[in-house]
């Protein structure tokens, strides 16, 4: 029995000794250690992302902030951490939106030579439909004007011929300005088909209707 006793002191012994019983500091201090990776390693997911509307109206997310167009406006900044950080759901690691259909950032964005582009055309329909309307503004004048020639030409004739006088000349150039004044209405028809052909090409091309507007 003592033996007995002695084996199981010995042993308790070398347990002891082995596994030997941790401080309180010492557990403190590998508490915060564990707490000041688990920290890291949660921030190290995170990614700030940016959110804006575009000019057609649906929401792009991007990651990269260099990828934000010049004239964005209403940008906001989204933080995503752990697993939306890096989503099986998206290729460039962006989380999934559950809101509005989005557009891929690397079609939205606008470089700086796709937005002169843009403008370039724009302004191209814009200098086509102003001309067109200082056409349509010549020719108005123009109808205006012979109409107002036209009226005083017809009482010159009539007093000729009611005083007896020769109104040949005069009668000349009252068929000349009926010609003129007809030929001016009818262009009226054409510019008005010239301005439905721009209209379309317009709206072909992503020109907003406001830039067509005199």
């Amino acid at each position: 029995m003592e033996s007995s006793g002695d084996s199981l002191s010995h042993s308790g012994g070398n347990r002891m000794g082995l596994f030997p019983k941790a401080s309180t500091p010492c557990l403190i201090a590998a508490y915060f250690l564990a707490l000041f990776f688990a920290v890291f390693a949660y921030a190290a997911h995170a990614k700030t992302l940016y959110k804006w509307v575009d000019e057609d109206g649906r929401v792009v997310v991007t990651d990269n902030r260099s990828k934000l167009p010049i004239d964005a406006k209403g940008v906001e900044e989204v933080e995503a951490r752990g697993a939306n950080a890096k989503g099986a759901n998206d290729r460039d690691g962006l989380p999934a939106w559950n809101g509005p259909a989005l557009r891929d950032d690397s079609d939205a964005a606008r470089t700086n030579e796709e937005l002169a582009v843009r403008e370039e055309t724009r302004r191209r329909f814009r200098e086509r439909a102003l001309k067109l309307y200082d056409r349509e503004q010549g020719v108005l004048e123009d109808i205006s004007a012979t109409e107002d020639e036209l009226y005083y030409k017809k009482r010159e004739v009539d007093y000729l011929l009611i005083y007896g006088y020769s109104a040949d000349y005069s009668i000349y150039d009252l068929r000349y300005l009926e010609s003129r004044l007809e030929s001016l209405r009818s262009e009226l028809p054409l510019i008005a088909k010239e301005r439905e052909k721009l209209q379309r090409e317009a709206r072909k091309a992503g020109v907003p209707p406001g830039y067509l507007r005199p």
